[in-house]
């Protein structure tokens, strides 16, 4: 019995270590990469999308960059830099790889505003996807979704994130990209009765409900989108259905629809 426990502390020693070794590798790996490409002349590296982004005034920062001592809720492997004209300074802090063979890949991020100390996007990868377009005079997003779309299997521009500097400040500007067909009066009509009766067949008919609210948001229908807001104190958003909506709740509220 004592063999067999020692023999078990052992696995779980040599299990841990063999962790943390991964992890310190994963890291070292991270940073001799950004390294290398903010060391390398731009003319020196493979022609990707990153060049492109370093050419045009992208700073990859130092490991101790800080944005104003702002704490981390973890550290991140990647921190982007952005300087604006008047001392307005944006740090992008992305917690996955970031960097893969000399190619920028965002997934898991926050934007922070480095004077106000506060964060002006959270990326959402489960539903959008995001990419630099421009990084001066303006810092330019933008964000690709899954959204309904008859004529599309994958995700569709959804939106424009624009960063700005105005009167000493840092602010954001919105374009929705994103023109879903209208919905049909007989359409509307039927979902708004359906909710307003709380019949029990419309739960089975929840993903597309929650589908043509999301679309009737965007084109502007208030009575819809009052509706589509409110469902969020419905019992019976939960599961798979519960996703959806929080997914296209969010993507709402990137383009300032509240």
């Amino acid at each position: 019995m004592k063999i067999t426990l020692q023999f078990l502390i052992l696995i779980i020693f040599i299990s841990c270590k063999s962790e943390i070794k991964k992890e310190n590798f994963i890291k070292s790996k991270n940073i001799d990469t950004i390294k290398t490409i903010v060391e390398k002349p731009i003319k020196e590296l493979k022609n990707t999308y990153l060049t492109e982004l370093l050419s045009k005034g992208l700073i990859i920062a130092d490991s101790i960059e800080n944005c104003n001592n702002y704490k981390f809720e973890f550290e991140p492997r990647l921190k982007l830099e952005f300087n604006f004209d008047n001392n307005q300074k944006l740090i992008l802090a992305e917690i996955g790889e970031g960097i893969i063979d000399n190619e920028l890949e965002l997934l898991d991020f926050s934007i922070y505003d480095c004077k106000k100390d506060s964060i002006l996007l959270e990326s959402l990868y489960t539903i959008a996807d995001y990419k630099i377009v421009e990084i001066k005079p303006e810092l330019v997003f933008e964000i690709s979704a899954w959204v309904p779309n008859p004529n599309h299997n994958n995700k569709t521009l959804f939106s424009r994130k624009i960063f700005k500097e105005f009167n000493g400040s840092i602010i954001t500007e919105n374009k929705i990209l994103y023109k879903p067909i209208p919905l049909t009066q007989e359409r509307k009509d039927e979902i708004s009765n359906l909710i307003q009766e709380n019949k029990e067949d419309y739960i089975d008919q929840f993903e597309k409900i929650i589908s043509d609210l999301f679309i009737a948001s965007i084109n502007g229908d208030e009575k819809l989108k009052k509706i589509f807001f409110e469902l969020k104190n419905n019992k019976h958003i939960d599961g798979g259905v519960a996703e959806l909506y929080y997914d296209y709740l969010w993507l709402l509220r990137q383009v300032e629809i509240k």
